[in-house]
C-alpha cells in the first residue's frame, strides 16, 4: 500500500498530484533540438495556462480520486491557497508530479517554493523498469490505464496578446488570447484532469514496488534539489576562450588535408578521399573495412581495428585523414555542451543546473540530461581541450569545491562480494593491488611512482598494467577487448596480443575466487528463471514473480530488476524495451551489474549522510561526491566526505572502503 511506504520514509501522507500546463508554440518548446527545461521555464514566453490539482489523504476514497481533481485556468490563486494549507514550501504534504524537473522547475524558479517531499512517477518508473520508456503515455500503455491523450491541440493557445512570426520574411502578426469561455479551454482543462489522475494511478501502482523507500526516496529529492537548488557557476569567459582553442585546432586538422569540414565529415566524401590516400600509399582499402548492413564500409567506428591501424599509419596523409575525420566528428559535439551549459547558466542567473536522472541506469547510477551531461565531461587521459570543459565548472566567490572520490570502489566492492579474501586483505591494508598485479604480470617489483624519481616514466606505465587488469578483468574481459579497454583514457595504453593475454591470465590465477563467481551468479540466475523459485548466493537473494522474472535484491535491501528473461542454448538473454529487442548476458556482465549497483548504493548513502551532516552535495559523477563549502570550512568538509566515503555501511561491515579528495576552484582541478 503506497501509505506504507509513505510511512517508511517518514513522508507526509496527504498527497497533492500537480501538474503545470503551459504555453508552446513551432518555435517555443522543449526538447533534444529545442529549449532544455531551465530555458523553456525562464524565457520572456512562458506562461502558465492553469495548474491541475489532485488532493488524497490516506482515507480518501480510491474511487473518488477523479471527481477530487480541479484545474485552475489562468488564475494562479491556487498557489497560496496551497501554500495556506501545506506552508509556505509544501512542505506538510507529499507533492507528486510526472516529470518532476519541469513541474518543480517552475515551483522554485517561478515562485521560490522548494517543497521538500517531491515524488517523481517518471523515477518511479525508471526504478521499476529502467530499460523501458518512461512517458506518461507510456506507463499508461503499460500499466493498461486510460489514455493520456496529447496537447497538440493547445500550440498556440494563450490569454496573453502574442506576436506570431510569419514565413518568407514577413512582419509578425499579432495574436489576440482566445476567450475563455472558448471550447479549447474546456478542452485544456478536461486533459490537465485526466493527466492528474492518471499520475494518481501511475503514483500508486509504483510506489509500492520502489526498493528501498527510506534511501530511494530522499535519494530522488537530492538528486531533483541538483536543478532546482543549483550550487555550482559557470566560467563564461574561459568558455569562450576554450572554444576559440577547439575551434582552431579543429581547422588546424582540416587545414592537414586540405578538405572542408563538408567533405571530411561525409561518409561518401570522405571514403572517396580516404581511399585514394591508401592506394596512392600502395595499399588496398579492403585492409581497413568492415561488413555493414549496407555492405562494406571503413572500419570507423571506435574499438574497430581498422581505426586503430589507420591513426598509426606510416603514411602522412592517411594518418591526417583519420584525425580529421574525427575531429569533425567530435569537436563540434563539445562545442555545443559548452554553448548549451553557458546558456543553462545564463537562464538559471548565473548558477549552473545540474539536471541528473535519478535511476538512469539499470543498476540505479545516474546519467545525464538536458544536453549537458555532466557524467561525461572527460577525465584523466582526454585531450586538455577536452579536461578543459569540466574546468569551467567552478565554485561561487568565497566558496571551494570539495571533491571527494571513492577510491576503487568497484574493485573492493568485487573482491568482498565473490569471497577473494586475499585481495580484500590487500585493501584493507592498503597494498596497492594495481602494483602487486603488475608485479605478478611483469617478473619484476613495480610500485606506485612518485614525482621526482628517476624511473617515474616506467613504474608510472608499469603500474598502468596491473590497473587495467584489476579494472578491467573483473567482469571477464578477454584478452582482445583488454587492448580496446586499455588503448582507452585514463590508461593510454598500446598492449601487444601477448600483453594482453598476459593481464587476462595473470589476473584470473590470481583472482579464482572471482573467476567462479561469475559462474556462481549465472547459475543462480538461471535457475531462479528457469524454476520461478528463489535462491541465494552469499549475500545476494534471488526471487521471481509474474511481472518480473528474476529479481536479485542486493545486500542493501534494494532490488534489480530484469523483467523479461529467457534462456537460450549459449546463455541467458534480457528483454531491452528501449532498444526493442533480446540483449546477451552472462556471469560476467551479471557480475558487473551486481557490483556497480552495490557501489552505487555505498554512494548514495554516503551522500544522504553529508546532506543529515549540513553539506550538500552539488554534483555527483561516478563516483565523487562534489560539495560547495565556505572557504573558512573546507577542511572540516573534505575529512567529513572522506570519512563518509570510507566507512563502510552497515550491511557490509567488513568491506574495506578508502576515498580520496581535493579542495579545488574548479572541478577539473583534480
Amino acid at each position: 500500500m503506497w501509505t506504507e511506504v509513505l510511512q517508511q520514509a517518514d513522508y507526509p501522507k496527504t498527497v497533492i498530484v500537480l501538474d503545470f500546463e503551459t504555453y508552446y508554440d513551432t518555435e517555443y518548446s522543449m526538447g533534444p533540438k529545442r529549449l532544455s527545461t531551465i530555458e523553456y521555464i525562464q524565457d520572456k514566453r512562458f506562461e502558465i495556462l492553469g495548474v491541475g490539482l489532485l488532493t488524497m489523504k490516506a482515507d480518501y476514497p480510491f474511487k473518488e480520486y477523479e471527481q477530487g481533481s480541479k484545474f485552475w485556468s489562468h488564475n494562479l490563486g491556487m498557489i497560496v491557497t496551497l501554500q495556506d494549507l501545506y506552508g509556505q514550501n509544501l512542505e506538510r504534504c507529499t507533492v507528486v508530479v510526472q516529470n518532476a524537473i519541469f513541474d518543480a522547475g517552475i515551483l522554485a524558479y517561478r515562485y521560490g517554493i522548494y517543497p521538500p517531499y517531491i515524488i517523481d512517477t517518471l523515477s518511479l518508473a525508471r526504478h521499476w523498469c529502467a530499460r523501458s520508456k518512461h512517458g506518461l503515455a507510456d506507463l499508461c500503455k503499460q500499466w493498461g490505464l486510460k489514455d493520456k491523450g496529447d496537447t497538440k491541440e493547445f500550440a498556440g493557445l494563450s490569454a496573453k496578446f502574442r506576436f506570431v512570426r510569419q514565413k518568407n520574411n514577413k512582419p509578425p502578426i499579432r495574436i489576440a488570447p482566445s476567450a475563455s469561455t472558448a471550447p479549447i479551454w474546456v478542452n485544456l482543462a478536461r486533459y490537465c484532469e485526466n493527466d492528474i489522475a492518471r499520475t494518481w494511478e501511475v503514483f500508486t501502482l509504483l510506489l509500492p514496488r520502489l526498493s528501498n523507500p527510506h534511501v530511494e526516496l530522499p535519494l530522488m529529492q537530492r538528486t531533483l534539489e541538483l536543478f532546482t537548488k543549483p550550487q555550482l557557476e559557470f566560467d563564461s569567459i574561459k568558455a569562450e576562450i576554450l572554444e576559440r582553442q577547439i575551434r582552431g585546432e579543429m581547422n588546424a586538422d582540416l587545414e592537414a588535408v586540405s578538405a572542408s569540414q563538408k567533405e571530411i565529415s561525409g561518409t561518401i566524401s570522405f571514403d572517396r578521399l580516404m581511399t585514394k590516400a591508401l592506394e596512392d600509399a600502395g595499399e588496398s582499402p579492403l585492409n581497413y573495412m568492415k561488413t555493414g548492413k549496407k555492405g562494406m564500409l571503413l572500419a570507423l567506428a571506435k574499438g574497430d581495428e581498422g581505426r586503430k591501424k589507420l591513426l598509426t599509419h606510416y603514411n602522412e596523409r592517411v594518418r591526417n585523414l583519420i584525425k580529421a575525420r574525427l575531429s569533425v566528428k567530435s569537436w563540434p559535439l563539445h562545442i555545443s555542451r559548452i554553448d548549451n551549459m553557458q546558456f543553462q547558466a545564463i537562464a538559471a542567473k548565473g548558477k549552473l543546473p545540474i539536471a541528473l536522472k535519478y535511476y538512469g541506469a539499470h543498476t540505479g547510477r545516474w546519467s545525464g540530461g538536458e544536453k549537458i551531461n555532466p557524467q561525461n565531461l572527460g577525465g584523466k587521459g582526454d585531450n586538455y581541450l577536452i579536461n578543459g570543459i569540466r574546468k569551467l565548472i567552478i565554485a561561487p566567490e568565497g566558496y571551494k569545491l570539495v571533491i571527494a572520490d571513492a577510491a576503487q570502489i568497484e574493485a573492493r566492492v568485487l573482491a568482498w562480494l565473490a569471497g577473494q579474501d586475499d585481495l580484500v586483505e590487500q585493501f584493507r591494508q592498503n597494498i596497492d593491488a594495481y602494483s602487486a598485479l603488475a608485479s605478478k604480470v611483469l617478473g619484476k617489483t613495480v610500485r606506485k611512482a612518485k614525482d621526482g624519481e628517476l624511473d617515474y616514466e616506467e613504474m608510472k606505465e608499469a603500474r598502468g598494467f596491473g590497473k587495467v587488469g584489476v579494472l578491467g578483468c573483473g567482469y571477464g574481459m578477454g584478452a582482445e577487448q583488454m587492448k580496446i579497454y586499455a588503448a582507452t583514457p585514463p590508461f593510454n595504453l598500446e598492449l601487444t596480443d601477448g600483453m594482453a593475454r598476459r593481464i587476462v591470465d595473470s589476473y584470473r590465477k590470481t583472482n579464482p575466487m572471482i573467476t567462479l563467481f561469475w559462474q556462481d551468479i549465472e547459475d543462480a540466475f538461471r535457475f531462479t528463471a528457469h524454476w520461478g523459485r528463489p535462491g541465494k548466493l552469499r549475500n545476494l537473494a534471488f526471487s521471481g514473480t509474474k511481472e518480473c522474472h528474476v529479481q536479485i535484491t542486493l545486500p542493501s535491501g534494494r532490488m534489480l530488476y530484469y523483467h523479461k528473461v529467457r534462456l537460450v542454448n549459449n546463455g541467458i538473454e534480457v528483454w531491452n524495451d528501449l532498444h526493442n529487442k533480446w540483449e546477451y548476458t552472462w556471469g560476467g556482465s551479471l557480475t558487473e551489474n551486481v557490483v556497480q549497483a552495490i557501489a552505487r548504493d555505498i554512494l548514495a548513502e554516503s551522500w544522504l549522510r553529508l546532506e543529515a551532516a549540513g553539506i550538500h552535495v552539488a554534483l555527483t559523477v561516478h563516483d565523487e561526491l562534489v560539495s560547495v563549502i565556505p572557504e573558512t570550512q573546507t577542511q572540516h568538509a573534505l575529512q567529513a566526505s572522506l570519512f563518509s566515503l570510507s566507512a563502510p555501511p552497515i550491511w557490509a561491515k567488513d568491506l574495506p572502503l578508502s576515498a580520496e579528495g581535493k579542495i579545488a576552484d574548479r572541478y577539473g582541478e583534480h
